[in-house]
């Protein structure tokens, strides 16, 4: 490969108590990866997120972005799942939901290289940015970033595992400041958050919160219902969207440093 597996941008400027993770942002399938595939193109995936979301680094956020598609093996999966299975159950998907991705099943050094290299590596990186954050300040907001395309009448989806990978009120602060934004918001509809977020459940002083926004604020509707292909890029709709979500995390960023310092060790919800 001859690009990294996975960016880890500083912020620009003075670092402030946010990390930006962005797991499937990415459509590129490198060799040996491609050449073991039946398809490599069309793959859907959270379609230009790390666009959408360039302002994060300005703003003081690490950003964690992934360069290989979550087709190589995705980021967002619990590492307990299936290796190699259908779309969305494994880590390496052997179908896209509609169609075979492979002739037969990989061996289980193709698939242990596959994860080490995307599911691994992603975890890596995002392990040390939170860690240099929490060296820096007393609490950090996680944001895992994701667009959906399915019909639910919202704009954005906040999925916090129903109040157990982030505190009630960092859940609150980053709700209000995107409703103020004009957006409509909802928590835990359908997306309540995957691995990424939830592996940080237990950990007291990260606030994880998957953002799933709607691919037809920053798409073509019709694109965007044709559910088995790639949502062409729509340049002018996606600088209208970053610029309403760049005010909007400014505003929760700012209401999370006023909330953070102090905050006890939060206590979860029984399942």
């Amino acid at each position: 490969m001859a690009r990294a597996a996975v960016t880890l941008r500083a912020p620009a400027g003075p670092r402030r108590p946010i990390v930006a993770s962005i797991p499937h942002g990415s459509a590129w399938i490198p060799e040996p990866f491609a050449s073991q595939m039946l398809a490599v193109e069309d793959l859907r995936t959270d379609s230009y997120t790390g666009e959408v979301y360039g302002f994060l680094a300005e703003l003081g956020a690490t950003v964690v972005e992934a360069r290989l598609s979550r087709y190589v093996a995705d980021p967002n999966r619990d590492p307990e799942a299936p290796a190699f299975g259908p779309f969305p159950e494994a880590i390496v998907a052997s179908t896209d939901g509609w169609r075979r991705l492979y002739a037969g099943r990989l061996p289980p050094e193709a698939i242990a290289g596959r994860i080490a290299a995307a599911h691994t590596a992603y975890h890596r990186a995002l392990d040390e940015a939170v860690a240099a954050h929490l060296r820096a300040a007393p609490r950090v907001l996680l944001v895992d970033l994701h667009s959906f395309g399915v019909p639910l009448d919202v704009d954005v989806v906040l999925g916090d595992g129903r109040g157990r990978t982030a505190a009630t009120e960092a859940t609150g602060l980053l709700e209000a400041a995107l409703v103020g934004a004009g957006l409509r918001v909802v928590r835990n509809l359908r997306f309540t958050g995957g691995w990424i977020v939830r592996r940080f459940a237990a950990v007291d002083r990260v606030d994880a919160v998957q953002v799933e926004v709607d691919k037809r604020l920053y798409a073509d509707p019709a694109a965007v219902a044709d559910r088995r292909r790639q949502v062409p890029r729509d340049p002018r709709r996606i600088a209208e969207l970053r610029e309403r979500l760049r005010g909007a995390f400014a505003a929760a960023l700012a209401g999370y440093e006023d909330w953070a310092p102090g905050i006890p060790p939060r206590s979860f919800p029984q399942p």
